[in-house]
């Protein structure tokens, strides 16, 4: 990939060293494409498959929280696998303004929970140590390090990634005329990219829809 940013760029080779400004223009375009939620006006969500994952937790009976994953950039749903329920979110205001999360006559099996940083909130505080629970989350990226590392994404995201890198190298190079055209052709080339992603959800809504047949009746 810094091969090819590099070409995009003009083979400039004081960007390569002491300093590996190409890595860091693409680590920097990595880390602005899988965690925005809309660039350079492209009023369409970015949704990566590839990033939402999940991982295991249990409560300690007593204390009001359990770590958050360690990788998550935002925490999509948990779900209490002891008791086959899924919690509900509540903002950290109303978790906050709760009396008796420290009282052991509150305690009980979690229904809600908010997070807060590193920690996700239980509501009410676990009675438990063996209530087993699924986070639910996006990840963050682990940004590329070596030669041969490849994106968490998608292939198909390759060349937009390195244009966008490219975008990013002139930006700080202060070349704007030339950054303003490549935004252009990214923005025309990703918007189709990111409509594919819609498919899958066209497709169920399709599925599931009545006949025209019967809607004319």
């Amino acid at each position: 990939m810094k091969t090819r940013l590099k070409l995009e760029l003009g083979q400039r080779d004081a960007l390569a060293s002491p300093t590996d400004h190409y890595g860091n223009f693409l680590n920097s375009a990595y880390r602005a494409l899988t965690t925005r939620k809309y660039l350079f006006g492209i009023r369409k969500k970015f949704y990566f498959p590839e990033l939402e994952t999940s991982a295991a937790a249990t409560t300690t009976d007593g204390t009001a929280y359990v770590a958050t994953p360690t990788a998550a950039l935002i925490v999509r749903g948990i779900w209490d696998t002891t008791n086959d329920a899924m919690l509900s979110w509540i903002p950290n205001e109303t978790y906050w303004e709760r009396t008796g999360r420290a009282d052991t006559n509150a305690e009980g099996i979690p229904t809600e929970y908010t997070r807060r940083g590193s920690y996700i909130y239980l509501s009410p505080t676990p009675n438990s140590s063996s209530i087993s629970l699924t986070i639910y989350y996006k990840k963050k990226v682990t940004l590329l390090s070596a030669t041969g590392d490849k994106t968490e994404i998608g292939a198909e995201w390759d060349d937009p990634l390195i244009k966008l890198a490219a975008i990013h190298g002139m930006m700080r190079l202060k070349e704007y005329d030339f950054a303003e055209i490549e935004k252009k052709n990214w923005i025309e080339d990703v918007s189709a990219l990111i409509d594919t992603y819609y498919d899958e959800a066209k497709a169920v809504r399709q599925h599931i829809q009545p006949d025209a047949m019967y809607l004319r009746r």
